[in-house]
């Protein structure tokens, strides 16, 4: 319908409406029978793939789910599967405060990881640091909570600041490493700063958490925060404030976590990134997908593309 003239056909009534005599007069682009019944075929099998992906796609999203619950509560053994559950192997698994983890892993805060030449935790600055003066069309990027994608940050929601507002944030840049949080509103969303977001800044409403990679992978630190059921209950119960969500660095280093050796922390890491890849992957083809419906839809329905010659091809 993106060929209709609607602003035209629009009158000029206080209420926006077509004007009925108008629309009668309109010449609509009509393909023969044959040629729209090849057309529907094209568009229903397009329609056919959508819907598969689609699916593919939510059942990823529940393997995903539970497998990051078992990964983060029994963990990789030695022979590189995952242990069985505590109630079928109850040798395998030690009280702690989190409940029952396996044998080898370790319960303790964030300060038992805690890099030496860095403070664990870093609040952003106040407000008042970054208003909307400060703000340009390009230079360092300023991370927000609306910056705060699934594990990633979104370009297109970052915001820019000159190089001696940069300057003055100094103690704020970020390096490598790094886990921005978010400590309001979605407490908990988190992202692990990558190589080539070093120097970007964080705002107000976030947290940084640096972590010595030899005891803990900042990867692995991140998946705790955002998929632990052991730690995301203790979030829920200790950053509600007089009815709002938020997070300091006392709830942050209040919190206990659960540690496995930083070679099984590889080993999880590398399974759940299999299925986060495949899950990019098909969520990829979907966009393909939709995309090129649009597209076909928009060429065939205006006849600038004819299936003529696959209804000349059919015997």
């Amino acid at each position: 319908m993106t060929w209709l003239p609607l602003a035209r056909l629009d009158s000029s009534t206080g209420v926006p409406g077509l004007n009925r005599n108008d629309v009668y007069a309109l010449t609509v682009n009509r393909p023969r029978a044959g040629e729209r019944h090849k057309i529907a075929q094209v568009l229903n099998t397009l329609d056919t793939a959508i819907h598969d992906t689609e699916a593919i796609i939510a059942k990823l999203k529940a393997v995903k789910q539970g497998l990051l619950h078992d990964l983060l509560t029994r963990g990789i053994d030695a022979n590189g599967e995952l242990r069985p559950p505590q109630a079928e192997a109850p040798h395998l698994y030690k009280a702690s405060p989190l409940g029952w983890i396996p044998n080898d892993w370790e319960a303790s805060g964030l300060a038992a990881v805690a890099p030496r030449d860095r403070s664990v935790i870093r609040t952003g600055p106040f407000g008042s640091s970054l208003k909307g003066e400060h703000w340009r069309e390009s230079g360092r990027p300023v991370v927000t909570i609306g910056s705060l994608g699934d594990a990633a940050f979104i370009a297109s929601e970052l915001l820019f600041v000159d190089d001696s507002t940069a300057a003055r944030l100094a103690e704020f840049a970020l390096i490598p490493g790094d886990i921005v949080f978010s400590r309001v509103a979605d407490v908990g969303r988190s992202v692990v700063v990558l190589e080539s977001e070093r120097g970007w800044i964080m705002s107000s409403n976030l947290m940084r958490i640096s972590c010595e990679s030899a005891k803990a992978q900042p990867h692995f630190l991140q998946m705790l925060l955002s998929s632990s059921v052991m730690v995301r209950k203790q979030l829920r119960t200790t950053v509600n404030s007089a009815g709002r969500d938020v997070a300091n660095s006392a709830v942050l280093m209040g919190l206990c976590f659960p540690w496995p050796s930083p070679t099984e922390q590889d080993q999880i890491l590398s399974k759940a990134r299999a299925v986060s890849d495949r899950l990019v992957y098909e969520e990829k083809d979907l966009k393909k997908l939709l995309d090129s419906k649009i597209g076909l839809m928009d060429d065939l329905l205006t006849g600038r593309v004819r299936v003529t010659p696959l209804l000349e091809a059919a015997p």
